[in-house]
Parts: structure tokens; sequence; C-alpha cells
């Protein structure tokens, strides 16, 4: 997120004025409030990465980061190469009624309990320092606990979260000094698990730390599922970079110090318990084979033991590195076997420089029998570039076998090149689980051709959205930020597409939408891609976009014979969408601003959609990174979001409710939407257009750029630069 405030006025194409025609069009949502900052616990303006559940009762449990109150103790961002305020996490739970407006008011909620406690705690002492002007002061000083972004996921009575975390008891932490920070020392983090279980919330949440630090952990992922005895079986999985968070050079849509860029020999750990109330989740495991040897670390950055003096000369090492895992854990029904664990991320090729891209590895295995130090099955076109691999389950497969989608982003180029999106899905049949490489169909291209274009002196190619096309078939376009839902017989796949990479990546001439497909198992076929966004003005890009289904029937609507509560009802026909906005700032120049939030829900796959919403009273603000919820029949709708008050300062965590739960307002879909009308004669939105179609750019207009050109070439090029390379 970027400092500033910059008011995003969006214009919208007829697809979505079309969408708000009708008389229950758009979800009202009540006024904005802070979840953040609440009584004396967490601290002022400085909350982060705001999470939401809601328990199979209907409580709702959010999470968020946040500085203390009364603390002004700062570290270090590698990040943003700055400081912050110390933060602990914090977690807060609501159960909504009629009588307290459905959580809409954080008087509502309970008081925000610290769950990590560490932001008062070190364990290593570094070099981090620096003085007024910049300079590190080259003493060593106690590196304050921090704790990174929480992730959760509840499933039964049992919410747990887990963070990376830079308190790390137990001396074996390490310290990385980062020559290009001018040496700069920064202690690795470790890995932390907390746990409430709701059928005992006399208990409190349980928290403890899970890796050592050792190596420095990211990325960490939990998942779960409560067996019938009542016992809560889960799994964490996270990648562990043995020569410490590698900055990388922010390549792609993000800023670096992600974990996308790993050294050779990371690896993705693993720990589970079958009973989290009773039973400490196993030693951390490598579940990928990727460290093969030791090394004194080369040209790598130096490393250091946790008395911050003592070199560490044997370093762990190999040929490629695994990173950003995602994690899944599946309770088949009526089985007698134990869940079912999946674990899908990208790793390096390990060609010595040859071939700089990544394959999708992929494991199955029962969750108490991990497939260890194994190399997994490659999902991915072996000869291109695979990375930011997701995937969805479900319980039961679909009377059509449909079990899982498996989807990532693919394409010639490297290091933030456009690319396509791919999909698998996996079938149940002839007895197979649905979740084996070997019930996966074959991956298609679902982004290909998504707005009509033609090479230069070619016919018209599209919009024919191809499944079988090469992701090299149309060199300009992009798709990113994909995002996904499966429930019964359809799989949704959403993605944020722009016509021409480079023109929206090194000019505001062209920007980003989301668009969304539906696959129908019924019929094994797919839609038409539809833009969802609609954002007509090319100075304004889609952001962090969301699509979510609903929740499974809750109490009232287990027994089909006795349906006491029809809003605990699972609608399958329903989805919510929602994105945010920035300013389209060129990539060389930066400073993208975060705008406003918006949202919409269809009830009938996708087919047409309600208007789309805002919450109120922005401001002067940035919102961002949005969370949505909902009841099972979707009329009731709980969102959160990240929140930076440009006119108070700081930023918070903020929630609001939409409520249409007498079952008739605000579910009528609107009208279809159309994808806009596109010249195919025009690969990018133009300024001038000649009589002949073509597009010619005037040096006078206030969006001309005089690296264009050279941006425009560098496009042309980009994708085929793999091939000239090897």
């Amino acid at each position: 997120m970027k400092s500033g405030y910059k008011k995003i006025t969006l214009s919208f194409g007829l697809g979505a004025l079309l969408m708000g025609s009708s008389a229950f069009a758009a979800l009202e949502f009540t006024p904005a409030e802070v979840l953040s900052s609440a009584g004396t616990v967490t601290g002022e303006g400085a909350a982060f990465k705001t999470k939401l559940v809601r328990m199979g009762n209907g409580m709702l449990v959010s999470v968020f980061g946040d500085s203390i109150a009364g603390s002004d103790a700062v570290v270090y961002d590698l990040k943003a190469d700055d400081v912050h305020k110390v933060r602990d996490i914090f977690a807060r739970t609501c159960t909504p009624s009629d009588a307290n407006g459905h959580c809409a008011s954080q008087s509502d909620w309970s008081e925000a309990v610290n769950i990590s406690n560490t932001a008062h705690l070190s364990s290593a002492s570094s070099k981090w320092e620096r003085d007024v002007s910049g300079v590190l002061t080259g003493v060593s000083t106690a590196y304050p606990g921090d704790s990174e972004k929480p992730n959760i996921f509840n499933s039964g009575t049992f919410a747990v979260v887990t963070w990376t975390e830079k308190y790390c008891p137990g001396g074996e932490q390490r310290i990385v000094s980062y020559l290009e920070r001018g040496g700069l020392e920064i202690p690795f983090s470790c890995v932390y698990k907390s746990h409430i279980d709701f059928a005992h919330p006399e208990t409190g949440w349980t928290t403890t730390q899970i890796s050592t630090g050792v190596r420095d952990a990211k990325q960490d992922v939990n998942k779960g599922v409560s067996s019938a005895d009542k016992k809560g079986n889960w799994v964490i999985t996270w990648q562990e970079d043995p020569q410490g968070l590698q900055i990388g050079g922010g390549d792609g849509p993000g800023e670096g110090a992600s974990g996308a860029s790993v050294s050779h020999g990371t690896d993705i750990w693993y720990s589970f318990t079958g009973d989290l109330n009773a039973t400490a989740f196993s030693a951390p495991a490598r579940l990928t084979d990727n460290m093969t040897h030791t090394s004194d670390g080369g040209n790598a950055n130096p490393l250091y033991e946790n008395d911050g003096t003592t070199a560490v000369t044997s370093i762990e090492s190999g040929t490629a590195g695994a990173s950003r895992a995602n994690t899944a854990m599946v309770n088949i029904t009526g089985s007698e076997t134990v869940p079912t664990v999946l674990v899908t991320y990208e790793e390096t090729k390990g060609t010595g420089g040859l071939d700089n891209g990544k394959y999708v590895r992929y494991h199955s295995f029962p969750f108490a029998a991990p497939d260890l130090n194994a190399p997994g099955t490659i999902i991915s076109n072996p000869d291109e570039n695979s990375r930011r691999v997701r995937f969805v389950t479900q319980v039961n497969p679909s009377a059509y076998g449909i079990r899982m989608g498996v989807f990532w982003r693919q394409g010639n180029p490297v290091e933030g090149g456009p690319g396509d999106i791919m999909v698998r899905l996996g079938f149940a049949a002839d007895g197979s689980s649905g979740l084996t490489p070997d019930d996966m169909t074959p991956a298609v291209n679902v982004s290909s051709n998504t707005t009509p274009w033609s090479p230069i002196g070619g016919e018209i190619a599209g919009p024919d959205n191809n499944l079988d096309d090469a992701t090299d078939l149309n060199p300009y376009e992009d798709a990113r930020a994909h995002r996904a839902a499966i429930r019964g017989d359809d799989f949704y796949i959403g993605y944020s597409y722009a016509k021409d990479w480079t023109i929206a990546t090194y000019t505001n001439l062209d920007n980003y939408n989301f668009w969304m497909r539906r696959y129908d198992a019924t019929t094994k076929s797919w839609t038409v891609a539809k833009n969802l966004s609609n954002i007509t003005d090319p100075a304004t890009h889609v952001k962090e976009p969301r699509l979510v289904g609903m929740p499974g029937n809750g109490p009232g609507c287990t027994d089909p014979n006795n349906i006491t509560n029809v809003e605990n009802c699972q609608d399958k026909s329903t989805l919510l969408v929602a994105w945010g906005v920035e300013t389209n700032s060129y990539e060389h120049i930066g400073g993208s601003v975060e705008g406003d939030i918006f949202y919409t829900r269809t009830n009938d796959k996708a087919e047409t959609f309600n208007g789309i919403s805002v919450v109120d009273g922005i401001g002067n603000s940035n919102r961002f990174e949005s969370q949505l919820r909902s009841t099972p029949a979707g009329n009731i709708i709980y969102t959160v979001w990240n929140e930076v008050n440009n006119d108070a300062g700081g930023a918070y965590s903020m929630l609001s409710v939409s409520t249409s739960d007498d079952g008739t307002e605000g579910i009528v879909p609107g009208d279809p939407i159309e994808p806009p009308v596109v010249d195919p004669e025009d690969p990018i939105v133009c300024e001038i257009c000649s009589d002949g179609g073509g597009c010619t750019y005037n040096p006078n207009s206030k969006n001309f750029d005089m690296t264009f050109l050279l941006m425009m070439a560098l496009g042309l090029l980009y994708p085929f630069r793999r091939r000239f390379l090897k």
C-alpha cells in the first residue's frame, strides 16, 4: 500500500450501468465502523491484514495485526526499506442477531485479545537501527518481536491462526546481513500458531511456537477439519529459506520481499496434529526435497548465529527452491480413512540459469502420513514459467464428479512478464477421489483472447476464449490475480485482465478489469468471459479482487424435512464478488494509490449480477484488501477491509454489514452484464485513431510518456525474450 490519497473517480462501461437497472440492484451496507483500536489494547493506526471467518453456528471471528497501545517502539520493514511500529496479532468475535444489527457496530464485538503478545519481547540483537540521516549506527541492539500477517481457518468449533514472527526463543534463530541495504542485519522469522475451541471458550486462545528460526520462514498456511469425535485435525505448511528472505526485484505486481524469490535449497515444511486440544503439532519436517547439500554461502549475504557475531559457514543449499505453497485438507464423506492433504507450490527449475522459470508441483497424501522429502508431481507445462498456483475443493464430488479446481498463471516470460490463467479440474470417477494428478483434466487456457486483438498486418483473432490456445498466441495480453470458487457442478474462475501488458504497465492508456468464466460440469462447457468491473477509465486498475461462494448448511437447515432457518440453507447459485481499485501509475515511476472497494452479487450462477455497491464514508481515505463472508443463503453479508485515513492518520481494520434477510429485497438479479464493445482493429486504447483503424499517439497529450516507444518495443519483444536467451 502506497501512502497518500488521491480521489479516484471511476467511469463504468455500459455493462455496469445495465447491471444496476433492477429495482433491487445494489447491496446496501451499513456505515463503516472501526474494528481495530478498541479499548486500551491495540495501538492507534497501525492495523494491517484484517481477516474474517464465519463459524458454523454463525459466530464471526476477525483477526488483524496492530501496534500496542502506548508503545512507540519500531522495527525495520524489509519490503518498504523503512520502519513501522512493532505489531501483535489481535482477535475479536461477535455472534450476529437481529438485536445487534448483525454485528454492524464494533460495540457488539468482544474486546480485542492479543494472541501473539511478542511485540515487547526480543530473542536476538542485530545492527539494524539507523540514525536520523538514514545511516546505520553499527551498534547491535535488541530486535523487537514483530508479527506478520495472520492467516485464519476454521472448522467445526475450532479457529486456528498462524503467522510468521521475529520473536523466536530457543537459541537457533539466525541473522542475515543484507549487503544491498548496507549490511543491515535482520533476524530470521519463525512460525507461530494460536487456536481456540469455541466449545470450550473458557480456555481462551492457545499460542505455540512451531519452528525455530534456524531458516527464515514465510508464506504460512493452515487448514483443518473437525472430526466426528470433536477433535481438530490440523496441518500447517510454510517455506523456509536457509539464506534469509530474499528481497527480489519486485518485477511482478507486488513490491518484492514476498517470498517469491528464494535461495537454492528452500523447501516447503509441514507440521500436523490429530487433536488440537490434546496433541502438540508434530516436529516440522521437509515436504519437498530441494536441500541436497551444504555450502559456505558463496556470494550470498552473510549469516550469523543467534549471538550476532559467529558467522554461519555451513549453509543448506541445492539446485532449486520452492515457494508460495497453497494447502487444502479434505475429509472424504463416508470414508473410514483419515483426511487427505493437498499441497501445491511453485518451484524454480534448477537448470543452472538455462531456464529461470518455475514449475507448479503438487502433492496429495493422508494428513498424518505426509509425503516427506518428495519431489511432487509437475502439473504445469514444464516448458513455460508457472507461478501463483491456487486451488479450490469441495467435500463431496458433484453429481457429475467435479471435486477440485487447480489454477495458476503461466507464460513464456519470467520476472513479472505477461501470462495467462491455466486451469485443471479434478473429477472423481471409478473409485478415484478426484484429488490426485491422475484425476485432473488437461490444462486449459481460460484467459486467452479475453478481448479481441489482431497481430500487426494479420487477421482478427478472438474474442473466442479458446481453451486450447498457447499462452504466446496473443503476446500482448496479461491475466493475473486469479480467484475461484467451486459449488456443486459449477467451477468459477475470475482474473484481472489487460489487453496490453506493456501499455497497462508503463503508461495509463490501458488498464486491468476483473473478468469471470464458469465451467458447467453438466454440459462440460465453459461460458465466455464477462467483464464484472467494467472500468472504462484507463487511469484506474482493478486491484485485489474477491470471489466467494456460499458456506454449507448451518443449524436449522441440516435436516431437509425440518428446516427452521432458511437463511442457514446453502444457495449454491449465489456468489459474492468484490474488488478494489488503484491509480494506474507507470511502473518505472511507481506510486499507485488505492481508492474504494466495490461489491456485487449473483444469484443465478454468474448469469446476471446485482448493481455495484460501496460502503459509505470513505472520505479522505484509501481502502484495500477486503474480506467477505456471508450466511449460507447469501442475504446477510459481512465485509472487513484495511483503510488508511489520511485525515486522522494511520491504518485501521474496518467492517460493514449488508442485510436483506427478508428473502426478497436485494436478491433479485440485475440485467445481464455485457462485455464492453472494443474496436477489434485497436490493439490498445488510442488518443487518435487514423481512418484505417490503426493508432497514432499524440505527443502533446498529457498521457504521452517519452519512454512509451521504448516500453512498447520492450513489450513486443518481452514474450520472446526467453526464446532468444536459450
